[in-house]
């Protein structure tokens, strides 16, 4: 159904196709809210399995150590909401770029999905769900099409501007992105805005970012993400002193001011170990920027939740971000958070955590030495934390798609 024929429709919702590459480290969250609310026409990914393939390679793997490609395997298990029929998959794309060659595929794998949508003809949906702006000639497709088009600004779209100043700061760490390609970046970024009918925002600080470069205020809105409500249910027991970061670590990330801030902390001799989960270059971590944090490397999934229930705070020091998962988990599990005003928090500073500026070590240790000490305060944010959380699972992330698009159908 066009988006002409959808005036008459009111009563039924518009069904959108999604398409990505992997989970999204929302566990497919995107699809999973347009299944729910019934909006979903199709989605198109690479690598993933079912939750019956995922029993048997549990099952398979119960008494050994599971290699990295099963743990991998395991964290692409679609939900059962997504039904077979609604989903189209590019297993030969998940090869390595070398097999591929070797068997004659040279398109990426967001190459050849967008080439199958097309050859699909858009699956008969009502509109295109878009994450990156490499979707841009689907969208002008899409549009051309007479369908809706939705993007969803996953990152802070001036992100490219600020890693450019950053390497600039820190030379040698990083590869520098020519001045050109970032400009580019916005400028496609800005195509995909004008083409939009609606822009998801998943934080306060995309949404103004959006604005400020140009994007109409109108199209955009405020939808925050979601995680899975089991997260409530977990028992934290937490470490005093224990500070947790999950995430990779970089210059976008601010690990080096997280390693400044540990420096900081120990030069006062606070008693207190900084956590690091994620994946690192060993090079990078030996530099003395980078000197400070006990660096733990990627760990399955559920070490990860461990980890959280053992945090005493979790701090994220990230200089642009959309918005973290990473926040919604710790604040579920009634941790603190500490972040810089970049990293799209979605708390409020001074009570389930503390707001910062971006690159400010010092106050980003000042932050953290004062939930380490001052305890009833530390008890008073944790509880405050699970309760904002309660508002940050599946079902809320879902109502607020569900609200945000289903006005796209009835304004048609």
């Amino acid at each position: 159904m066009s988006k002409a024929n959808l005036g008459d429709a009111s009563s039924r919702r518009p069904k959108f196709i999604c398409m990505h590459a992997g989970p999204r480290g929302r566990q497919y969250g995107i699809p999973l809210a347009l299944a729910r609310t019934g909006m979903l026409a199709r989605f198109y990914t690479d690598a993933c399995i079912t939750g019956t393939t995922a029993q048997w390679l549990k099952r398979l793997t119960l008494r050994c150590r599971r290699p990295r490609f099963v743990e991998n395997l395991l964290g692409r298990t679609l939900p059962p909401e997504l039904l077979r029929e609604q989903v189209r998959t590019a297993w030969l794309y998940s090869l390595p770029r070398s097999a591929r060659h070797l068997l004659g595929r040279f398109e990426t794998v967001d190459q050849y999905l967008h080439r199958k949508i097309q050859s699909d003809r858009f699956g008969g949906a009502d509109g295109l769900y878009t994450i990156f702006n490499g979707s841009l000639e689907l969208a002008r497709l899409a549009k051309a099409s007479g369908l809706l088009v939705v993007h969803d600004q996953v990152l802070n779209p001036d992100v490219g501007r600020i890693l450019r100043e950053e390497r600039a700061r820190f030379p040698g760490i990083e590869r520098q992105t020519p001045h050109e390609e970032v400009e580019e970046g916005i400028r496609r970024d800005k195509e995909m805005w004008a083409l939009a009918d609606r822009i998801l925002a998943p934080s306060e600080f995309t949404r103004r970012a959006l604005v400020s470069l140009g994007a109409a205020p109108e199209k955009v809105a405020l939808v925050e993400y979601g995680i899975d409500e089991l997260w409530l249910g977990r028992i934290p027991n937490p470490i005093q002193g224990r500070i947790l970061f999950v995430g990779s670590v970089g210059l976008r990330k601010g690990s080096h001011y997280l390693a400044e801030a540990t420096r900081i902390l120990r030069s006062r001799k606070v008693r207190c170990e900084i956590v690091v989960v994620g994946r690192y270059d060993p090079e990078v971590i030996r530099r003395p920027e980078f000197e400070g944090p006990v660096y733990l490397g990627p760990i399955p999934r559920s070490q990860v939740a461990e980890e959280f229930l053992k945090a005493d705070v979790f701090v994220h020091p990230s200089l642009s971000e959309g918005s973290a998962i990473a926040h919604l988990e710790a604040l579920a599990c009634g941790v603190p958070v500490v972040a810089s005003a970049n990293a799209g928090p979605v708390f409020t500073d001074g009570r389930e955590g503390y707001v910062v500026a971006a690159r400010d070590a010092r106050a980003l240790a000042d932050r953290l030495e004062r939930l380490i000490l001052d305890r009833p305060l530390r008890q008073a944010m944790s509880a405050a934390a699970r309760e904002r959380a309660k508002d940050l699972t599946w079902p809320a992330y879902q109502r607020r798609i569900e609200t945000t698009l289903s006005a796209l159908g009835r304004s048609e």
